[in-house]
């Protein structure tokens, strides 16, 4: 009996031991560090830097590949959402990433990214014109605002937002927006693209604050927030836009009546 005890005692301060070991062990063992966030950066969700090869070549690589999906899409090959990404791709990687620095003026309309001067609605017509839509850019660039919204939603609705907080209206395009690219038309003075990417939403324009140049920022750091009223007319998800740019035929740019999808007072 008492050999039998001495075993149960033992067992039990075996037990005791190993758990008091297991808990030693656990509380004691080295922790794998907190992983540091990494903040998202546009460089992460946009290209800045251009191709190495020149303008022309690269302009001349567009026209053949918007050729051959011309020909995809004609044969029923590819849908219209793969020439959606093709040429929303083409004005941010191909196109635009020429046009960074390159120098805003208020009469400015060079054709040569990096070379004169570009004002707001120039650097919009133009690199458009560049990516292959045939449009007067002229006649695009010299609108208003709203007019040139209406001009480029080719019948869709034009998005309409009045808002007397720049937080709230970033807030609300961030949660209304599909992911993609957009004209916006700010106030009666400014206009330039809106990417909404990951829900993050960067502005890419010809800034006439300092640096005074061709610039990608994000929408809170930018002059945007400095507008109470903004136009947007899809890019990404234009279908119009599309067919016109797959059949490389010249655009029509009509003036009509605005329509809003959403106009809330804050």
């Amino acid at each position: 009996m008492k050999y039998t005890n001495s075993i149960i005692q033992m067992v039990l301060g075996l037990s005791f031991l190993s758990a008091t070991l297991f808990c030693s062990c656990q509380s004691n063992a080295p922790q794998p560090p907190t992983p540091t966030p990494v903040p998202v950066t546009l460089k992460d969700t946009l290209r800045l830097n251009p191709s190495h090869k020149t303008y022309s070549a690269t302009k001349a690589a567009i026209n053949r590949r918007r050729q051959a999906l011309n020909t995809a899409y004609a044969a029923g090959r590819i849908t219209l959402d793969s020439v959606r990404q093709a040429f929303t791709n083409t004005l941010l990687d191909d196109i635009i990433p020429y046009w960074y620095g390159t120098d805003w003026s208020f009469e400015g309309h060079t054709t040569v990214p990096r070379s004169g001067q570009i004002a707001c609605g120039y650097f919009v017509s133009t690199t458009l014109l560049d990516a292959g839509i045939r449009l007067n850019r002229f006649r695009l660039a010299q609108q208003a605002p709203d007019v040139e919204a209406t001009m480029l939603s080719f019948g869709k609705e034009v998005i309409v937002l009045n808002s007397d907080s720049p937080y709230s209206a970033a807030a609300l395009l961030a949660q209304q927006l599909q992911e993609g690219l957009y004209f916006i038309g700010l106030g009666n003075s400014h206009v330039g693209y809106l990417l909404k990417h990951d829900g993050l939403l960067t502005a890419i324009h010809s800034n006439y604050v300092m640096p005074s140049e061709v610039v990608a920022q994000p929408i809170m750091e930018s002059i945007y927030v400095g507008f109470g009223t903004f136009y947007l007319a899809d890019i990404t998800w234009n279908d119009q836009l599309l067919k016109y740019w797959l059949k490389g035929v010249d655009v029509p740019l009509k003036a009509e009546v605005i329509s809003s999808t959403f106009s809330p007072r804050f």
